[in-house]
């Protein structure tokens, strides 16, 4: 595994470092805290919103009425709306960003080992809410409330999980918060 993670090597002839330091860990259980942190995104991602009234075209609403059965093709799983997020989306984002967060962690801190997909995992903890928080969506607010909470203690605390192997860089954090919020602001330009 010392051959994937994010070193200064991948400035010097290595840049598969520049993805594959998120995705090895130290440990198993690096793996798991990273993997179920990701979980509560995923599922708000995933989860049936109801259309609030007023916001669907007429037309679309008398096809729900008389199908409401949602569709998966193109659009989110949520009455037929697009969303701007879909599985594919966050995979193509994950591999466009990746790079652009481990470039900001060698910058920042030069002589770091990185492993982990928490930055990546932040993103979404930002980037999957904000696609949900104009339906006024408890569930959105309290990710989203959650996640700002957690920046803000790493930022101004030597906050840490205690079973986490390693102090967590908050920078690289910060830095998948702002890739999911940049990428939030990309989907409401199209």
């Amino acid at each position: 595994m010392e051959s994937l993670s994010l070193t200064s090597a991948a400035l010097h002839g290595e840049p598969w470092r520049l993805w594959t330091g998120h995705a090895v860990h130290y440990d198993f259980r690096h793996l798991a805290l990273d993997g179920v942190a990701a979980l509560p995104p995923i599922a708000l991602m995933y989860r049936p919103h109801p259309p609030l009234r007023g916001t669907l075209s007429r037309k679309r609403e008398r096809d729900l009425a008389r199908d409401p059965s949602p569709r998966v093709s193109g659009e989110r799983v949520a009455e037929g709306r697009v969303r701007g997020v879909d599985t594919w989306w966050l995979v193509a984002w994950a591999f466009i960003v990746a790079p652009l967060i481990s470039i900001i962690i060698l910058w920042t801190t030069p002589n770091v080992e990185y492993r982990g997909m928490s930055a990546l995992v932040v993103g979404l903890w930002i980037l999957v809410p904000l696609q949900f928080i104009h339906d006024r969506s408890l569930a959105a607010a309290a990710l989203l409330i959650l996640c700002i909470t957690k920046l803000a203690l790493e930022a101004t605390t030597p906050f840490r999980l205690g079973f986490t192997p390693t102090p967590p860089l908050f920078l690289a954090h910060w830095s998948g918060a702002l890739a999911g919020a940049v990428a939030f602001a990309l989907t409401r330009l199209r």
